[in-house]
């Protein structure tokens, strides 16, 4: 039944629902699926920034200390921050007036390498309204219930470095699409269990598989213990020197190690 809306009291009848209602999902938990959670103890600011240069398309993510920086490229000479700090250090960030937030970020993430896509973009003049959350990861245990399929942050939070979540959502959209037109061209029943779980066991290794990853990741780069530091520029050295390996890091971070829905191959 519909509230809070224009439609109020009306009825909407279908085979499934489709939850797509954000990470905290009430569907979910009206469904009492549980789930795996995980504070990372981080928190993300995010903001919209304003540059001297065009950033002609390219997006950068910079590993520091606290966390991974990233800027994402929007229209003209703007780019999309996400920046991820301590959660102590994320109420002393937000606390600073514009300029002085501007200058910690620069001295942040500025190189001295011309050609750092950071600063190709030139110095920052401006930042939209800023705002900040808790990092933390959400697992269902399952991603479907009685007539009930999880999607997107409903089905799975992780942490947002490499932007993966949203990958993963593109490709929970691209298999529920897939299962529900073989199923409609047989005349079978869209919210049959048999069709659910499939969707479960079809999205749960790509999920792992990614939360896994960008859980290492980050723990790896976040770290401060002694010898970490060198274990990852060796690790690092030792990846471009291997072109297999970079592929494979490739292919999962676009979800085709695992295989791709069929909506998705070329």
């Amino acid at each position: 039944v519909l509230s809070g809306c224009s439609n109020a009291g009306k009825r909407i009848h279908g085979a499934v629902v489709c939850a797509a209602d954000g990470g905290r999902s009430a569907l979910r938990r009206w469904a009492g699926i549980d789930s795996l959670t995980r504070d990372y103890g981080q928190a993300n600011i995010t903001a919209t920034l304003t540059h001297d240069n065009a950033h002609h398309g390219i997006g950068f993510q910079r590993f520091m200390p606290q966390g991974p920086v990233a800027f994402i490229p929007m229209q003209g000479q703007h780019s999309s921050l996400a920046w991820t700090v301590s959660q102590e250090s994320a109420a002393d960030i937000m606390a600073l007036d514009d300029g002085a937030f501007l200058r910690l970020l620069s001295a942040q993430i500025f190189g001295q390498n011309a050609a750092d896509p950071a600063d190709q973009r030139g110095p920052l003049t401006a930042t939209g309204p800023r705002s900040t959350y808790p990092i933390k990861a959400n697992i269902a245990n399952r991603f479907h219930g009685e007539r009930l399929m999880l999607v997107g942050d409903a089905a799975h939070v992780i942490h947002p470095l490499a932007g993966q979540g949203f990958n993963l959502s593109v490709r929970d959209i691209a298999l529920a699409t897939e299962l529900f037109l073989d199923t409609r061209a047989v005349g079978g029943d869209l919210g049959s269990q048999r069709l659910l779980r499939a969707y479960t066991s079809r999205r749960r290794p790509d999920i792992l598989a990614t939360f896994g990853a960008t859980d290492m990741l980050n723990r790896a780069y976040s770290t401060t213990a002694m010898g970490w530091t060198a274990l990852r520029q060796v690790a690092m050295r030792l990846g471009r020197g291997q072109p297999r390996l970079r592929t494979v890091f490739s292919q999962q971070a676009q979800g085709s190690l695992l295989g791709l829905p069929r909506l998705m191959k070329s």
